[in-house]
């Protein structure tokens, strides 16, 4: 049975994809119909040059203010959702890191953290949950291991780090910047790409594995790639190269061999990937 942290974990992941979901009408079968999309030449020199601004990962400054203006029901009860969450969040104890390592459930703790009270900066403007997000993210940048020796969990760490780095950016100095730019790429980009492919690594694999660490160490790539150009194109290709052999496990009838608590873990890293 998942653990009450895997619960809330996936609440949170469910939650933000439903709020994109809804500002994305059509795209998932946009990307399978395009097979322009699933190719790893899908981004080209020029967007490598050309990156946009800050926040760039799944919303942008036009589409952060057209949402702070969507007053329908389900944009009500998101930001009700979304309140309640960073409430929360600040009045949470410290996340204590056993040995200065990075684990499963730090992970997910601080993940929903990042993702709560920086969206709700994002939105509100608040100063609280800025420097909240703030301090969780540096905090988390500060460690000396993301978990390789489980990397699962540094793929969650990277997806924190690379969302915060992105959606904080504007709230950051340039030395906490530059800070987790360098926590991103020592501690995700360098050990994702020292992992072999083939045998039963989870490079190639088509079990949830792929997406997870795929997925979440491309999201930290993308999030630095003006500081890290060469490195982050390199992971990203690749992760966009063998993100698909996940997607084979669905191909039958959409459900996965290994069960519905693990679909709706992988498949969550999956729709962050494609986003």
């Amino acid at each position: 049975m998942p653990s009450r942290s895997h619960v809330n974990a996936q609440k949170m992941i469910t939650r933000l994809s439903a709020f994109l979901l809804f500002l994305y009408p059509g795209f998932i079968c946009a990307f399978a119909q395009n097979a322009a999309l699933q190719q790893t030449s899908c981004l080209s020199a020029e967007d490598w040059h050309k990156l946009p601004a800050h926040p760039r990962l799944f919303v942008s400054d036009q589409l952060i203010d057209k949402i702070t203006q969507q007053n329908d029901s389900v944009s009500l009860q998101l930001k009700y959702i979304l309140q309640h969450q960073a409430a929360q969040h600040l009045r949470a104890a410290p996340i204590v890191y056993p040995d200065g390592i990075n684990n499963m459930v730090t992970a997910r703790n601080v993940q929903g953290r990042i993702l709560s009270l920086a969206l709700h900066y994002r939105l509100t403007g608040n100063s609280e949950s800025l420097a909240r997000a703030r301090a969780e993210l540096i905090e988390l940048c500060e460690l000396k291991n993301w978990g390789t020796g489980h990397f699962l969990d540094v793929g969650e760490a990277a997806f924190a780090a690379g969302v915060g780095f992105d959606w904080l950016y504007d709230g950051l100095s340039s030395e906490q910047r530059q800070q987790v730019a360098t926590a991103i790429t020592n501690l995700a980009i360098l050990p994702a790409l020292a992992v072999k492919e083939g045998g039963d690594s989870w490079v190639k694999g088509n079990f949830n594995w792929n997406p997870v660490c795929n997925g979440g160490v491309m999201v930290a790539a993308l999030a630095i790639a003006e500081s890290q150009p060469e490195l982050a194109k390199k992971n990203t290709e690749r992760a966009i190269e063998n993100l698909p052999y996940a997607a084979e496990a669905y191909s039958l009838d959409g459900a996965f061999p290994e069960g519905p608590s693990y679909w709706a873990y992988g498949t969550s890293f999956y729709l962050i990937a494609v986003l």
